[in-house]
Formats: structure tokens, sequence, C-alpha cells
């Protein structure tokens, strides 16, 4: 029998880490694995099961949601490096406000060191550059963005009235309207060649924010 479970593997008054695993022996007696974790500096040294899943897949769905919950590619609190994305299986619904609540209770609190602050800046100003998509992938990125109306296009100037930008915050699902890419730029903090990036392609995410159609509400 195997068992498929999300977890949060943490340091004493350290970072943490979440992540999903499955094992051939129960969780709560899985105590030896504390994550596939690739940062060396970090150590933990407790584990706390958050939910146990009956298959790998709805493990999966969990860890994605909550990676993009708490944004840990960016978060200073957590180790993951990246988040958990293959798309294939982000279809799960919110998680309970119990499961919310028993991981945020183990964030609080918790200060990181000037070192590590300084590395997940310097993470975060990485780019992704010269990625290449399979013709399959750029089939169905243009599928899902057939009838879609944005306020920018790229090389060509719009009349003022079809300028507006529309961000949704990813941690929260609010969506906010900006009248220009300064306006939007001004208030989210995202430089404006990002912003122009996120209008080309609205599959891409900036400082926590993704474009939305112009008719969104």
């Amino acid at each position: 029998m195997k068992y498929h479970y999300v977890y949060y593997s943490y340091e004493n008054w350290g970072r943490g880490y979440i992540g999903s695993r499955t094992s051939e022996v129960a969780p709560e007696k899985d105590v030896d694995y504390l994550g596939s974790y690739y940062d060396k500096s970090f150590n933990p040294t407790n584990k706390i099961i958050l939910e146990v899943f009956e298959d790998r897949r709805q493990a999966l769905e969990a860890e994605i949601k909550l990676h993009a919950f708490y944004q840990v590619d960016k978060n200073q609190h957590f180790a993951n490096k990246a988040r958990q994305t293959t798309t294939r299986f982000i279809c799960c619904g919110p998680r309970s406000e119990e499961f919310k609540q028993n991981l945020s209770k183990r964030i609080k609190g918790r200060k990181l060191s000037p070192e590590h602050v300084q590395k997940v800046s310097a993470a975060r100003s990485k780019k992704l550059k010269g990625r290449k998509f399979s013709e399959e992938h750029k089939q169905k990125i243009s599928n899902s963005l057939k009838g879609k109306r944005f306020g920018v296009r790229m090389g060509k100037r719009t009349r003022r009235d079809s300028r507006k930008i529309f961000l949704k915050n990813l941690t929260t699902g609010e969506i906010f309207q900006f009248p220009s890419i300064s306006r939007a730029s001004e208030a989210t903090g995202i430089a404006r060649s990002n912003i122009y990036s996120l209008l080309k392609n609205p599959l891409y995410t900036a400082k926590g924010y993704q474009v939305v159609q112009q008719d969104s509400t």
C-alpha cells in the first residue's frame, strides 16, 4: 500500500518547505523524510502532515494550490526554489480554512537572516530567457488567446480608451483596473518592460500579478 500526502517541513524559528510525498509507510511513521529541497543551507528538523490523499494526483493538486497561494518561489520564508506547476493536475478547488490555518500558524513570527534575504532578492531578479516551447504548446497558447482583447498591442499605438490594463493578484484573486501601463507600474511596482511582457504573453506572471482580459470583473 502507498500513502500520498502533503507536508510542511521547517527549521525551528527558520524557513519552511511545502512538498508532496508518496510513501510506502504511513505518513506519521515517515519521520526521516523532510523534503526534496536543493538548498543546502536549509536544515529542517520538524515536519507536519498537512493532509493525506487517496492518490498521487490529489496530493499534487494540493501542493500546486499551496505553492501558488504562498508564492513559495518568491516568499522569503520558504526554501522552495520553484513552484510545482504540473498544469495537467492544476484543477483543485480551495483548501479548507483549517488546512490553511494549520500552515499559517507555523509560519508566523519566523525571522530570516540578512544573507537569506539577499539570496532571495538575487534569485528574484533573474528572468527566464531563451525558453523554447514545442509546437503543441504554442498551439495551446494560441487557442487559449483566441477572441481575447487587450488594451495594448505590441509595436502599435491604440486609442486612449482602449489602453486599460487589468491585472490579477494571484494571492488574493482580486482584479485591478489601471488606465495605462504607467499607472499599473506605479501601483504594483512592476517595471514597464515587464508589463509589456505580460501583455505579450498573458501566461507570464510578475510580482504575483497576471494580465486578464479586458472584460473581466
